[in-house]
C-alpha cells in the first residue's frame, strides 16, 4: 500500500531526521529587518574603509587647517568616495539580494529606494548616496554646533564614525523610503481610479 505524504513526514519526524518540508528559521525574520541591517552595515563599512581604516586615501580630518577651501576640498572628496563605495554595495550587493528575496507574498522592492537595472542603477545609487551623505554632513555640523553629539560619537575630529553614520543613513534612507512608497501608492490609486472611470 502506497503511503501518503503526511505519513511519510510523520515517519521522518519519528526517527528524528530533518524535516524536508520544515520552513527555515531564517525565513521567519522579516525581510525589511534583513535589508535594513544590510544597509546599516554597508553605510558603516563605507565610512570605515574610506575615512577611518582599511584604505589609505589620504583623507585626514584630525589635521587642523586654516584654509577654508582646503577644508571644503577634503569634505567633498570624502563625500564622493564614501558615496562611490556605498553605491557599489547598494547596487551590486543589497539590491540583488533584495531581488532574490522578492516574491508575491513578500515585496522586498519596497525596501529599496531605487530598483533600476544595469549601470544606470549604479549611477542612480551614486547620486542618491551623494545626497544622503551631504544630508548627513549637515546633520553632523548642526549637532556639533549645538554640542548635541554624544560622547560615543566623538572620535577626535572626524565628526562621524561607522556606527553613527550607519544609523544616520538608515534614518535618512527611511524618510526617502516613506516618500517613495507613498508616491507609488498614490500613483497606483490614481491609475486605478482612472481605469474605473473609463470602464
Amino acid at each position: 500500500m502506497k503511503k501518503n505524504r503526511t505519513e511519510e513526514r510523520e515517519e521522518i519526524d519519528e526517527y528524528g531526521d530533518m524535516e524536508p518540508y520544515q520552513v527555515d528559521k531564517l525565513s521567519k525574520i522579516p525581510s525589511g529587518l534583513i535589508i535594513t541591517f544590510m544597509k546599516f552595515w554597508a553605510a558603516a563599512a563605507a565610512v570605515f574603509f574610506i575615512l577611518i581604516g582599511g584604505l589609505d586615501l589620504g583623507i585626514d580630518f584630525s589635521k587642523e587647517t586654516t584654509d577654508i577651501y582646503e577644508d571644503y576640498a577634503i569634505t567633498i572628496r570624502a563625500i564622493v568616495l564614501v558615496s562611490l563605495f556605498l553605491a557599489i554595495l547598494l547596487n551590486y550587493g543589497i539590491k540583488h539580494i533584495a531581488h532574490l528575496m522578492n516574491n508575491r507574498r513578500n515585496n522586498t522592492h519596497k525596501w529599496m529606494v531605487l530598483n533600476l537595472k544595469g549601470f544606470l542603477g549604479f549611477l542612480a545609487y551614486f547620486l542618491y548616496s551623494i545626497v544622503t551623505m551631504t544630508i548627513m554632513f549637515f546633520i553632523v555640523l548642526l549637532f556639533s554646533y549645538y554640542r548635541l553629539v554624544p560622547s560615543f560619537m566623538d572620535n577626535g575630529g572626524i565628526g562621524i564614525e561607522p556606527f553613527s553614520y550607519g544609523l544616520g543613513f538608515i534614518l535618512v534612507d527611511g524618510v526617502f523610503l516613506v516618500a517613495k512608497n507613498y508616491i507609488v501608492k498614490l500613483y497606483q490609486y490614481l491609475k486605478y481610479k482612472k481605469q474605473i472611470q473609463m470602464a
